[in-house]
């Protein structure tokens, strides 16, 4: 026999057993192809979101560009249709002298100071600058004194004077 003091060594570990999966291997794969998804989705919706809303700068700058071009088109043309009504206006005057000479030539006197009156009205309307032509028409047809008389020949002159003066003003 042998003595029993050689025996003393610790005897071997016991085998540890192995510790199970929470998740089988299936359900590993499961968790995560979700969990990929669920990120390539985020990803997704985060670059669209960033490509969206630099689409809408651009669009929102295209869109302040051509609001300011409207502007700019709306005060030019507004600039454009007051000078027509002004012109419209001076070309209203002359026709009203025109018809105030054809009514003297119709010995018609008071027709021919109402429309003269009329057409000085329109002018002085448009207040001319002091010392322009416009300003020496005014003046002038204030200046016209249309009475009956038996010779109405100078009258009618003076008013063809004023025609060709404010022909003269207005152009072609």
């Amino acid at each position: 026999m042998q003595p029993v003091t050689q025996n003393l060594r610790p005897p071997p570990p016991a085998p540890v057993a192995a510790k199970p999966h929470l998740l089988s291997s299936r359900a590993r794969i499961i968790v995560i192809g979700t969990l990929s998804g669920a990120l390539a989705l985020a990803l997704a919706y985060g670059i669209g979101r960033a490509e969206g809303a630099a689409r809408n700068a651009a669009l929102e700058q295209q869109a302040e560009k051509q609001k300011v071009g409207l502007v700019k088109n709306t005060d030019h043309l507004r600039a454009r249709i007051t000078e027509l009504e002004r012109r419209t206006q001076l070309l209203e005057a002359r026709r009203l002298l025109h018809r105030s000479l054809m009514a003297l030539e119709l010995d018609n006197f008071g027709t021919a100071r109402e429309r003269l009156a009329k057409a000085h009205e329109l002018v002085s309307g448009q207040n001319p600058v002091p010392g322009s032509p416009l300003d020496e028409l005014e003046d002038q047809l204030v200046g016209v004194e249309l009475g009956v008389t038996a010779d109405p020949l100078p009258q009618r002159l003076e008013l063809k004077r004023l025609a060709e003066s404010f022909d003269k003003i207005l152009g072609p």
